[in-house]
């Protein structure tokens, strides 16, 4: 792990995510007796909680499956399932926002570029591509007179390079991203030290810091880091947390700062989105009837990858990008099948693997 401040110049490529992720086959059982399996079903048969869902709101593959994903097995190969839907889940709404505005730019005629994945959706990033929207990791790479800032923000100091370069510059960052900008800013100015609970090389998180003075801050991702640390020598500490991450699992470190330095406040700063699809994704792989989940997102979400972490404690999971990466040994045995996605999922992919699951092609 990375336990100081994180410098990324911006001429440099810009972290793309953190830390690994379960390949598309990795599975992870939960340690009580697996359920007890369900006969297969005869017919297609769907559930959904609702006909709509709400819109607010990690690497399970390499690059090489990723390009050549494995052939998926013939529809009439699967048995009948059962499907699923978390009651939230898919695109927030600052994912949907920074989505549009990129399509209605290329749609328009005009050229640029990407800074890093619009949002971590290999499928999206295909599509802009397609609309010839590149993605570039620097700045320096920008041959068109647009750049565009993903969702997840960029220090300002991109701001002035790329004006320096005489770049037009089509911001999507999410609005809840800049709040966080503004609030550590204002911790700062009032005194405070300041503490990001997140993955250093999330370019979210590389937003937040790149510009400030690394004897300001700490990025911390564990407990372990969280003690090699003298809070203690601090007059008082505000404590945010990158938007995607799964508050709960970072409780021991927020713990241990406080019991250290009792002069420490912390901003709630995990997006309203995330907390609701990490609920969601609970409380589906605790329904009684569902098998197995699978979750739908990029190999670059780290909201996808905790959401795989939620279920994976209760249930078997997989984490996928889209059907091909289902493999029928999955679903030996399973009746029911939950499906979830990240963030970053469009709704089009969901829809495409619950039909698959259920022979329907419009569910």
């Amino acid at each position: 792990m990375i336990s100081g401040p994180v410098r990324c110049a911006a001429g440099t490529p810009l972290g793309a995510g953190s830390g690994t992720a379960p390949l598309g086959g990795l599975r992870q059982r939960p340690a009580p007796t697996p359920p007890t399996k369900k006969p297969k079903m005869p017919q297609t048969t769907k559930m959904k909680p609702s006909d709509s869902h709400d819109d607010k709101g990690y690497s399970s593959m390499n690059d090489a499956e990723a390009n050549h994903p494995m052939t998926s097995p013939p529809t009439d190969s699967l048995p009948r399932l059962v499907v699923k839907r978390a009651a939230k889940y898919g695109f927030c709404s600052g994912v949907r926002v920074a989505d549009l505005k990129v399509r209605r730019f290329a749609r328009s005629g005009k050229r640029g570029a990407i800074l890093g994945q619009v949002v971590h959706n290999e499928g999206v990033v295909r599509e802009m591509e397609h609309l010839g929207m590149r993605t570039i990791s620097s700045i320096d790479e920008a041959d068109e007179p647009t750049i565009v800032f993903s969702a997840h923000g960029v220090p300002s100091s991109f701001h002035r390079h790329a004006a320096e370069r005489g770049l037009e510059i089509l911001d999507t960052t999410c609005k809840f991203v800049y709040d966080i900008h503004r609030q550590s800013r204002k911790a700062l100015e009032q005194g405070h030290h300041i503490v990001f609970i997140g993955h250093p090389e999330h370019r979210e998180v590389i937003g937040y810091s790149h510009d400030l003075d690394p004897g300001t801050y700490h990025v911390i991702s564990g407990l372990e880091q969280a003690r090699a640390v003298d809070w203690s020598a601090y007059p008082s500490i505000k404590i945010f947390y990158q938007t995607t991450l799964n508050a709960a699992d970072f409780e021991s470190v927020a713990a241990h700062i406080e019991s250290v330095n009792p002069s420490t406040e912390r901003a709630d700063t995990v997006c309203y989105a995330t907390k609701e699809n990490q609920e969601a994704a609970h409380e589906l792989a605790a329904d009684p009837e569902v098998d197995l989940v699978l979750v739908i997102g990029g190999t670059r979400s780290a909201n996808t990858r905790h959401l795989w972490e939620i279920t994976s404690k209760l249930k078997p999971s997989y984490l996928i990008q889209e059907t091909t990466d289902i493999r029928p040994e999955w679903l030996d045995g399973v009746a029911c099948v939950g499906i979830t996605a990240g963030a970053s999922t469009p709704d089009a992919t969901v829809d495409e693997v619950e039909g698959f699951l259920t022979g329907d092609p419009e569910p």
